[in-house]
């Protein structure tokens, strides 16, 4: 609790939209077809990337390190894919547009499935050099080009 009140105003109160939104993303996920929440993430963005380079990527590290908190300490489990959808509607309410990537992989004959973000085509969260995932979907207002 004590780390909670060291943080500025600012990243508390994004902190507790990050957990807010996880929940809603969670449950959504429940109970809607994918493509209204896919419909919901592209519109919550608001194309305004007027931001310099540095204050964009200074903004994604602030807003995903909060997330990651936010995930930590939820009451239900985190996927990678509400973790992902999370991040997508923080990022593209601030005018950072993103795209969310579904992907799969073969691992010791199972398949697994995996959600990350990227920007620009490049991961920004959720996707190490060691993940090897083959592309499916991507999810957000590049993704329909």
């Amino acid at each position: 609790m004590r780390k909670l009140f060291r943080l500025p105003p600012a990243d508390r109160l994004l902190l507790g939209q990050s957990w807010i939104i996880l929940l809603l993303v969670r449950i959504t996920l429940h109970v809607l077809p994918f493509k209204a929440i896919r419909t919901f993430c592209e519109r919550a963005s608001r194309r305004t990337d007027d931001w310099a380079r540095t204050e964009v990527r200074m903004h994604i590290l602030r807003v995903t390190r909060l997330v990651e908190i936010a995930a930590r300490y939820s009451p239900v489990e985190a996927t990678c894919l509400t973790e992902a959808l999370t991040l997508a509607w923080l990022l593209g309410r601030r005018g950072i547009a993103t795209n969310v990537r579904i992907g799969v992989a073969r691992r010791n004959s199972r398949v697994t499935a995996h959600a990350w973000l990227e920007r620009e085509g490049l991961p920004i969260y959720g996707l190490s050099d060691e993940n090897m995932y083959a592309p499916l979907l991507p999810v957000g207002p590049d993704a329909r080009r």
